[in-house]
This record gives structure tokens, sequence and C-alpha cells, in this order.
């Protein structure tokens, strides 16, 4: 085998260094092989070959499995060739035999980030710390692969949180159900929704003087706890929620009850006090 940075060997004393640490940096191709092994002489130079195409995107490692016995019982490998891949220390994936050569390629490929994927794991990094570098990313995943729904998801909610309602809806809208990120989505149309709600009902103020002229106005509390929402004050819009409901619970659940349980979806764990308001909410509207 003439030499390649991407190729090496390995036994059971270098297996844990070499393929299963390795394979939390890059996908490692471990391929167990025989000397009496036929299939094995021709499977070999193929995944030599796919290594060295790769350049690094992944590495190869071969095993003798006469002489490393303990590794194929440990990973139930019942004859060669065999090839198992590795992607952050656990297997995910192994063929055995000798299969045509477009489907080992699909198996490599299945290894190896796209661009895309590659820039949405960027983005997820830096979002957090650059939201506007993170959406730049996310917009650049986007256009090279739309199938990667969690990316649009990011980029709605970034929108949204920078008022940039229409860009937030187109992204939003563009997740079907049960791909992922169509639960963040949904909860970026409740804000969306939200927000002009409160556009159209109009100031806090004004709906403050509504409610102090005439503290019976339950439409009036409603609309003051959608102004709340709209402005994402959460826990303020889900008191004026459940003070609605506790006054008069059957114009609570009519006029009340969806929105606050949306809130709560949006909300979900990162307020300390969302498991208490669920109880509450459960009992004003029971």
């Amino acid at each position: 085998m003439p030499f390649s940075p991407w190729i090496d060997d390995v036994t059971e004393e270098t297996f844990v260094e070499e393929v299963l640490a390795r394979s939390r940096d890059v996908p490692v191709v471990l391929e167990l092989w025989a000397a009496w092994c036929a299939p094995c002489k021709v499977l070999s130079p193929r995944l030599e070959e796919f290594a060295n195409e790769g350049k690094g995107a992944f590495l190869l490692r071969k095993l003798d499995l006469q002489a490393n016995s303990k590794v194929a019982q440990k990973f139930n490998v019942k004859g060669v060739p065999a090839v198992i891949a590795f992607v952050n220390g656990l297997a995910v994936d192994q063929f055995m035999g000798l299969p045509p050569e477009d489907q080992m390629r699909r198996f490599i490929g299945r290894l190896i980030p796209t661009e895309a994927e590659t820039l949405l794991s960027q983005a997820v990094a830096l979002e957090p710390e650059d939201p506007r570098q993170a959406a730049e990313l996310y917009e650049k995943v986007v256009a090279l692969d739309p199938t990667l729904t969690a990316a649009r998801a990011a980029l709605a909610e970034c929108y949204v949180t920078w008022g940039e309602l229409e860009r937030a809806e187109e992204h939003a809208a563009a997740i079907p159900f049960g791909n992922k990120g169509y639960h963040r989505a949904q909860n970026v149309q409740t804000r969306i929704e939200f927000r002009r709600e409160a556009t159209a009902i109009g100031s806090e103020h004004e709906c403050r003087k509504r409610c102090e002229a005439n503290p019976d106005d339950l439409e009036a509390r409603r609309d003051l706890g959608f102004v709340q929402a709209g402005k994402e004050e959460w826990e303020k819009a889900l008191e004026t929620f459940i003070s609605i409901a506790e006054t008069d619970r059957e114009f609570g659940k009519a006029r009340v009850k969806e929105p606050a349980y949306r809130i709560l979806s949006i909300v979900g764990s990162t307020i300390t006090t969302a498991n208490d308001y669920r109880n509450r909410l459960s009992e004003a509207f029971r």
C-alpha cells in the first residue's frame, strides 16, 4: 500500500486512539480484512482510492482480523471483508462482503458532511454569540440545500427577533409538518401573529385606560394581554390571561385559552416559572 496520510493500519492496541478517538474529529472507516480473503483484495484498493479522493474528508483504517479478533468480536463481525463507519466514537454504519462500487460510494457519502451541512454546524455554534453572522451562514445553507429546514427555522427566528416579520414568515411558512425545525417555525409564526395583533390593537397605554375606565371589560383586558405578548413580555401576558379566566372561566376558555398555551409553547422551559404557569392555566381553564 503506497503511503497516504489518510490511510493506516491499526491493531487492537491502537484501535481506541486511531479509530474511536479520531472519529470525534473526522469520520473513520474501518476495514477488517484477512490475508486468505479474495474479496478483500478487491475491496481494499477501492477503499484506498476513495480515501485518497476524499483528501481527508474521512480516514481509512485497516485491521487484520486474524491478528486482532477481539475487535471483530466487539462489533459482532462474522466474516470478512467487513467495513464499519465511526462518527463521534460510535459505529454508525457497516456492510459486509463486496458491494458494487456505487453502493460503496453512497456508504462513504453518507458519512461526509456536505458544504451546506458544514455551514449549518458553524452557524449553530455561532448563533448564541453573533446571530447576525450566523444568519448570513444560514442564508448560504438555504441557498445550497433548501431541504435543510433547520436552517430556515433558525433564520425565521433571527428575523422575527429583529422585527423583519415578512422575511421571518417566508422562512417559517416554508417548513412542512414533521421536518426539522417545524416546532421552532410554528413558534415564530405565533410571535408574528402576536405582534401583528398587538399593532392592530394599539398601545398598552390605551389598553390600560380602557381597563381602568371599566374593570369589567374583559375584551379590554384581553387586548392588554395581546399587546404584552406582542412586546414578548410573556409572563405579564400570562398573568393577564390567567386573571381573565379567573374572572370569567367561559370567556377565558373562548378568548384567551389558546393564546395562553401558545405562549407556553414559546417559552417552554426557558423561564423558571413555566411549570407553575402550566399548573395555573390548567386550574383556570378546567
